[in-house]
Parts: C-alpha cells; sequence; structure tokens
C-alpha cells in the first residue's frame, strides 16, 4: 500500500480547443470525490493568478473519458485509489493547458503563479484533513 494523504496528477491536455484550453479537474468516484471538489473550491477561493479555474469544466467520473480502467488500462490516479493506504482522501488529475486557459496566455510567470496559488490550497487543504 502507499502511505499517501492526496495524489495530485498534473497534466496537459493533448487536444486543444474547447475545455482543453482550461485548467480543469478529472474528478475521481466516491469515496474520493467530496474531497475532490473541496480541493478544487479551495482553489477557486485562493487563486489569485492570471491562470483561471473556475471548475465550470471538471469533468465528472462517468463521463467522456473520465471512466473506469478498460482492457488494463488506468489512470495513475486510479492505480493510487486501488493501491491506496487508508489515510488516502482522494487521488485526481489536475488538467492545465501550456499556452492558454480561459483566454489567459500562460507564460512562464503566470504559470509559476499558478502554481503557487495551487500549493497554497494543497496546503489548506492538507490543513483541513488533519
Amino acid at each position: 500500500e502507499l502511505p499517501l494523504s492526496l495524489y495530485l496528477d498534473l497534466h496537459c491536455p493533448w487536444i486543444r480547443s474547447g475545455p482543453n484550453e482550461a485548467s480543469f479537474l478529472v474528478l475521481p468516484p466516491e469515496p474520493y470525490l467530496a474531497a475532490a471538489r473541496r480541493l478544487g473550491a479551495i482553489l477557486q477561493q485562493l487563486n489569485d493568478s492570471p491562470v483561471p479555474y473556475t471548475g465550470r469544466h471538471d469533468i465528472a467520473f462517468g463521463v467522456d473519458w473520465n471512466v473506469a480502467p478498460r482492457a488494463g488500462l488506468m489512470t495513475s490516479a486510479g492505480y493510487c485509489r486501488e493501491h491506496h493506504s487508508g489515510a488516502l482522501r482522494t487521488a485526481l488529475t489536475i488538467e492545465t493547458s501550456y499556452s492558454i486557459s480561459e483566454g489567459a496566455v500562460l507564460t512562464p510567470e503566470t504559470a509559476r503563479r499558478f502554481g503557487n496559488a495551487l500549493g497554497r490550497a494543497l496546503e489548506q487543504f492538507l490543513r483541513e484533513a488533519s
């Protein structure tokens, strides 16, 4: 078992246009969903970067490509959920385009500012868990 309390997979969507040009969470199934949504709410509250995270493009489990593993294929977050320690609160993915997010152009500086906001959100989320 993995002794984790949170697993967050950071990704860039491999395709472009529409919701792929936004920051969004790939939400897990129950019993991890409420904690993932709480992390998203904290990020919305603390995000003072030019890169928006609104939650409106989040992909619920069971929707589109965010489904249970097929033919031995599994996401890294799914693997963590299946092999977790009892301390795991949630395992999910956040997708952020490397170029544009809801009209905001990503540069090294704006990406760092978004990363800083994400780090603060993770810190608050983990503090609430303890």
